[in-house]
């Protein structure tokens, strides 16, 4: 299970060449992933206790929204990542299947 944890809320600044509005906060998550144990779907395993799993080298960091969709022998993998620019824009990536369980069983 992928999921997206609160980092932190701040105030969002408005761009000085707009229109001066309260803008509200904003919430940047970073993600993190977990397992079930014997289908016990109500007790989530956290990989990563203490810290984000997934965290973007660029801008704030914030890498969230994962999904997953494994067709056939490949599973595509997007997400939206912070950018150096700060924008989120959402990325992908693609692996087969031998490839995931070679990284897996490491």
């Amino acid at each position: 299970m992928f999921y997206d944890g609160g980092e932190c809320v701040r105030e969002l600044a408005s761009h000085s060449g707009g229109v001066q509005r309260p803008r509200g906060y904003s919430c940047e998550e970073l993600g993190g992933a977990a397992y079930f144990a014997d289908r016990d779907w109500s007790s989530p395993t956290r990989l990563s206790r203490l810290h984000p799993l997934f965290v973007s080298p660029h801008g704030t960091g914030s890498s969230r929204y994962l999904d997953v969709v494994c067709h056939d022998d490949v599973w595509y993998a997007t997400w939206q990542q912070s950018q150096p620019d700060h924008s989120q824009p959402l990325v992908m990536n693609q692996m087969t299947r031998t490839e995931i369980e070679t990284l897996l069983s490491e």
